[in-house]
């Protein structure tokens, strides 16, 4: 998926699903039912989210569109219904735009790329658990004034 892209699943009702927070201007309910975002937030989300998403849900409500949020980690989950939000836990990597992804029929030579998340920790033990696993790090630079 796009970063900022919006995807609609379905029609009846609307459900979109995106990452990121922008763009959510663009969306239309045009039915009397309900409609739905579903949202996975592009870092972790925090104090430094939580405005941005309140301010998104509010004019969301105003067109009867609900805003999911989908964590990635029970922390993060529990930051978000805390403060009201919808927020369900689940790993945000389980979404791949087929278009973009495409499984071709080949040997393989690894089961699965592991690529870390962009922060200052990594889930090493996540890509142990085969040895058939290519590791990919992405390291988070810290620049200090």
């Amino acid at each position: 998926m796009k970063v900022n892209a919006i995807y609609q699943i379905q029609t009846k009702p609307y459900i979109w699903l995106s990452i990121g927070a922008k763009n959510y201007y663009q969306l239309k309910n045009e039915t009397q039912q309900p409609a739905y975002l579903l949202v996975h937030p592009m870092w972790f989300f925090s104090w430094t989210s939580l405005l941005l998403y309140w301010k998104q849900r509010r004019k969301l409500k105003k067109k009867s569109i609900c805003l999911i949020i989908l964590s990635n980690s029970y922390r993060e989950h529990l930051f978000a219904k805390i403060f009201g939000f919808q927020s369900y836990y689940i790993s945000q990597n389980i979404h791949v735009c087929e278009h973009s992804f495409v499984i071709k029929p080949l040997q393989k030579l690894y089961d699965a790329v592991y690529i870390a998340a962009a922060k200052p920790y990594k889930r090493i033990h996540l890509a142990m658990i085969n040895q058939g696993i290519v590791h990919y790090y992405v390291f988070l630079a810290r620049h200090k004034k």
